[in-house]
């Protein structure tokens, strides 16, 4: 049993992997006479490398067939022992500070679960994706979203409001966070978003156009329901030919 699980959905993520489970075993060495960590990554059907780095650096890795970040962040919650659960993405590197708040924050009892504000890892942002940024933040001050980046709760949390929505291809965070607020809710807990920013790769921005980033973004906000179509949510699980 340990006191956390860390849990990585990862479709072809050999580029930045090392780094990110590097950054996430020093926290759990810093951590651990306080808290117990362990670290899983999910194998989301990718045709790279993702799975031989993950077992090279000694973390346990989970295989899900189908191409779902969804399902992905379910399947390592199912194989998680840890009290909380952590879902952190494969192109993301929170610092000790945070998850050891976080774990303080759990560990209360006052809190169901939440996230933190995101920073991208470029020093000048493009304007378009300072608006994205602007636009998010503003969204979850005044409604509490946890952003894909860094979502974390109770395990029991988890495992009674279902875990994440399995038909969304994209914006599961969203309707996770709704399904946490209502179980903190009614066990007498809050949702939580933190202050403090979590770094995550700006690669999309440099990946995609604005005019793309716009229009996927656009189109599921205007119809949200399309976000269960795959074919739809190209942006989360398109790489360009070269990557």
């Amino acid at each position: 049993m340990y006191d956390f699980s860390i849990i990585i959905p990862a479709f072809n993520e050999e580029e930045l992997l090392p780094s990110v489970l590097h950054n996430l075993k020093s926290i759990l060495s810093k951590l651990s006479t306080e808290y117990k960590g362990e670290i899983i990554v999910v194998d989301n059907n990718s045709t790279d490398r993702t799975s031989d780095i993950a077992k090279s650096n000694g973390v346990r890795v989970v295989f899900e067939s189908d191409n779902c970040i969804a399902k992905a962040r379910n399947r390592g919650a199912e194989n998680a022992k840890g009290r909380f659960f952590f879902f952190i993405d494969a192109d993301t590197f929170p610092d000790t500070a945070v998850v050891e708040k976080t774990l303080n924050l759990l560990s209360s009892g006052d809190v169901c679960g939440g996230g933190a504000k995101v920073e991208f890892d470029i020093k000048k942002m493009p304007f378009f994706a300072s608006l994205i940024v602007f636009w998010w933040e503003s969204i979850t001050f005044f409604i509490p979203l946890a952003a894909g980046s860094y979502i974390f709760c109770r395990a029991e949390a988890w495992r009674e409001t279902g875990g994440f929505f399995e038909k969304l291809y994209a914006s599961e965070e969203v309707n996770f966070s709704y399904k946490l607020k209502k179980w903190g809710k009614k066990n007498n807990q809050s949702f939580k978003i933190l202050p403090d920013r979590v770094k995550t790769s700006a690669r999309k921005i440099q990946w995609f156009s604005p005019a793309k980033m716009f229009f996927f973004i656009m189109l599921n906000c205007i119809f949200p329901f399309l976000v269960r179509n795959k074919r739809l949510c190209g942006m989360w699980y398109k790489r360009p030919k070269n990557k």
